[in-house]
């Protein structure tokens, strides 16, 4: 097998002279060209066959569709830190980094879009409370005409005729009304005016404060995310290998963030120095055996100042996860030790852990020899699932039957 191939199950259905058309275990059908199958089968067999395929027809032929049989446990650490960073803020919506993701790519034109949907909003009440006051001063006028139409009209009817003392009386009563007293019925309505007229000026005067903080939580989340900037290019690296080694078939287990802890620090003897417990970007486990990942999202320029570098960081954590294995199984397993990049880098040479690019990691891990049963790998699961950790309060080493490779 070449570093642009992988092993895919299936079953071939029929053979031509150039090409074999096979229905994959995935769900897919697809003629493949045999200049670009890479291993032997058997084109007369209707059994599930592993056909060794070269990865660019794969991708182009979109075969290669996301596992469903595959087990993710877990996601990305960087991707969890940011989404507590963000609710413990009481900052909701980020249901995914790819929610926080495009937040961050169309925070300007979300933030303006936003701004400018809650001024016309407050706008629109102003104008709405306006129209309001006018209809209302509007509607007064009219019933206030209305009333002194009717006053004078009962007044002129009252002095064309004989005025009784009765009569002088209500003539007095209603020039006093029209004089002093027309407005008396209306108090009610003009309170409410100027209610309104109040409620207007606080609105306009108080608007463009009341637009800031209406989006004060889109200000507070971009903040987060800014002073997060590590763990945002963390989890970028960190949900691209997820996808990636969803690829994977039926059989694997995917334990993101996996956790390894020791209640007192052990001394790591060939850097001479003590470590306690360790973080995994992502454990795969499976038929060829354990797989510990450290995915970084990197340039070259930040590689080559590390002072701690992810490969010594999958070193650290290999440690740890030896001493736990030995301690919890009593036995060795196979244990890979990768540093996956999400580009290109130069390659470190490092012993004992492999450097490759994010997407040629389900490549890496198909290539080995199967040497774990699935009564093993579960095990192994459960056990990872439950955060290791070993009481070793008394602790003062342990003597290993074999020498260590770290």
């Amino acid at each position: 097998m070449n570093s642009k191939s992988l092993v895919m199950q299936g079953k071939i259905l029929r053979e031509t002279e150039k090409a074999l058309f096979i229905a994959f275990k995935n769900g897919r059908k697809s003629w493949v060209p045999k200049s670009t199958v890479c291993s032997a089968y058997n084109a007369n067999s209707r059994e599930l066959q592993e056909i060794t395929i070269a990865q660019w027809l794969l991708t182009k032929n979109n075969i290669l569709l996301e596992s469903i049989n595959v087990n993710i446990i877990g996601e990305s650490g960087s991707e969890t830190f940011l989404k507590t960073r963000l609710m413990k803020k009481g900052l909701h919506g980020f249901e995914s980094f790819s929610d926080i993701q495009y937040f961050k790519n169309h925070y300007k034109s979300i933030l303006k879009t936003s701004t400018d949907e809650e001024r016309n909003k407050l706008n629109s009440i102003i104008e709405s409370l306006r129209s309001n006051e006018d209809a209302l001063i509007k509607d007064i006028e009219e019933r206030k005409q209305k009333l002194q139409e009717s006053l004078l009209q009962e007044k002129q009817v009252l002095l064309e005729g004989e005025l009784s003392s009765k009569d002088q009386k209500r003539v007095k009563k209603i020039d006093k009304l029209l004089v002093k007293k027309i407005d008396k019925p209306f108090k009610k309505d003009q309170k409410q005016v100027k209610r309104t007229e109040k409620e207007i000026k606080y609105r306009e005067k108080n608007l463009e404060k009341s637009v800031e903080k209406s989006v004060k939580d889109l200000y507070k989340a971009h903040d987060i995310i800014e002073s997060n900037r590590a763990s945002v290019y963390g989890a970028v690296g960190e949900t691209a290998a997820i996808k990636e080694l969803r690829k994977l078939p039926e059989g694997y287990y995917i334990l993101n963030e996996a956790k390894l802890s020791f209640h007192r620090a052990i001394r790591w003897k060939k850097y001479r120095e003590y470590v306690k417990s360790c973080k995994i970007d992502h454990v795969v486990v499976g038929p060829p055996g354990i797989f510990l990942i450290e995915t970084k999202n990197w340039s070259a320029q930040t590689l080559a100042r590390a002072k701690f570098t992810p490969h010594r960081q999958i070193e650290r954590a290999g440690y740890i996860f030896f001493i736990h294995m030995i301690n919890k199984f009593s036995r060795k397993f196979p244990t890979y030790q990768i540093v996956a990049t999400y580009r290109k880098l130069p390659e470190l040479q490092y012993n004992y852990v492999s450097q490759m690019t994010i997407r040629d990691m389900v490549n890496f891990i198909l290539q080995k020899r199967k040497m774990l049963t699935p009564s093993e790998i579960q095990v192994i699961v459960e056990w990872l699932r439950k955060e290791p950790h070993i009481s070793n309060f008394k602790f003062k080493g342990l003597k290993f039957p074999f020498r260590l490779k770290f």
